[in-house]
């Protein structure tokens, strides 16, 4: 196996493990339109690739999938990726989302420690015996617990034997300075994106940096849209969850291809992908950045990982800059705003 030619640190109790720069996230293996779930075969190859490549931080979820179980499908996929290829067990770093109540991703999130405990069940028969949870960490923060509950709650479990370190997702920078004051947490997952710089996600950016916590980015192209695969809504097919999002829906559709192209007249210019920019730039911003691209193409996948020996100068970093607070990212990231679960705090007292 060839070594990732650049790495970052985790945070927290994890800050001794180093990953590729960039990561690999699984999602999009088996939570999409049903005919468009990949083959074994070809995920497979997908993931071989990532791992070879350098990408040794594999995202996963235990809800991305189409079963009626709660979408346990790629932890299935994962495990029985691993049984054929036990090689990768030790080289690969990998983080569940979960957290759900029973499992399922419409009942929102329930971080009581039974509820947590029945999820990493779950999320242990499905992957089964090769593969342990390296991180762990509930979806979405539960509004009706305070942040040190949740998080002694995940450090009983913790404890329990159940996974090694506490990931946080979605969460808002004032609760995580309390979350890690309750105990060090490795990493938070947050979208991060040309798309996703709202002040938000560079007031989560700044504690991570000020508190040594890794940053994953999911979403880091704007579902795609920012690598320039897609030109018109149409291009969706039936199914996929993205023609929900408003984003990728009439005006707002192509006021962000603008985006898209005056980027690429970048890319072009400086002899890389459009992902490849969009992905540099946002690791350009902290050394704690992890992102975390997705796609079942191998080629893609590669070209992705390539990111991480990108460098962006300063006139190119303001170039974009430039095109962003022209030509803003139109359209909420999710419908309804994310029904209420973005950048949670948790109750407060």
């Amino acid at each position: 196996m060839s070594s990732p030619s650049l790495q970052r640190s985790l945070g927290g109790d994890a800050s001794h493990i180093k990953v590729g720069a960039v990561g690999y996230g699984a999602m999009m293996l088996t939570w999409t339109a049903p005919e468009n779930v990949a083959k074994d075969e070809d995920a497979f190859e997908a993931i071989k690739t990532a791992i070879e490549a350098g990408a040794t931080f594999i995202n996963s979820g235990a809800f991305y999938g189409n079963s009626s179980d709660g979408g346990l499908d790629n932890l299935r996929l994962l495990n029985r990726f691993f049984a054929k290829y036990p090689e990768y067990v030790d080289t690969v770093v990998l983080s569940v989302k979960g957290g759900m109540k029973g499992g399922k991703l419409m009942q929102g999130p329930d971080s009581s420690v039974d509820n947590l405990r029945e999820d990493l069940e779950r999320i242990r028969e499905a992957l089964g015996q090769h593969k342990k949870v390296d991180l762990y960490e509930p979806a979405r923060v539960d509004p009706k617990l305070s942040i040190e509950e949740t998080m002694n709650n995940l450090v009983t479990l913790k404890n329990e034997g159940y996974f090694d370190h506490i990931s946080l997702s979605e969460i808002a920078a004032s609760a995580l300075r309390k979350a890690h004051a309750t105990h060090p947490v490795a990493a938070v997952e947050i979208e991060l994106s040309l798309f996703g710089l709202e002040p938000e996600a560079l007031d989560v950016l700044k504690v991570c940096d000020e508190l040594d916590i890794a940053l994953v980015a999911y979403s880091p192209l704007g579902r795609g849209f920012l690598a320039g695969r897609y030109r018109s809504p149409d291009d969706l097919k039936e199914g996929d969850m993205r023609k929900m999002q408003p984003r990728f829906q009439g005006e707002s559709f192509y006021l962000n291809l603008k985006v898209v192209d005056a980027v690429d007249g970048i890319a072009q210019k400086k002899g890389v992908t459009p992902a490849q920019l969009a992905l540099a730039y946002i690791m350009g911003m902290s050394d704690k950045v992890i992102p975390i691209p997705g796609s079942s193409s191998t080629t893609r996948t590669v070209e992705n990982i390539k990111a991480a020996g990108v460098t962006i100068t300063q006139q190119e970093r303001d170039e974009i800059d430039a095109i962003l607070n022209k030509m803003p990212v139109s359209g909420d990231r999710y419908a309804n705003k994310g029904h209420g679960l973005l950048w949670g705090t948790g109750r407060i007292d």
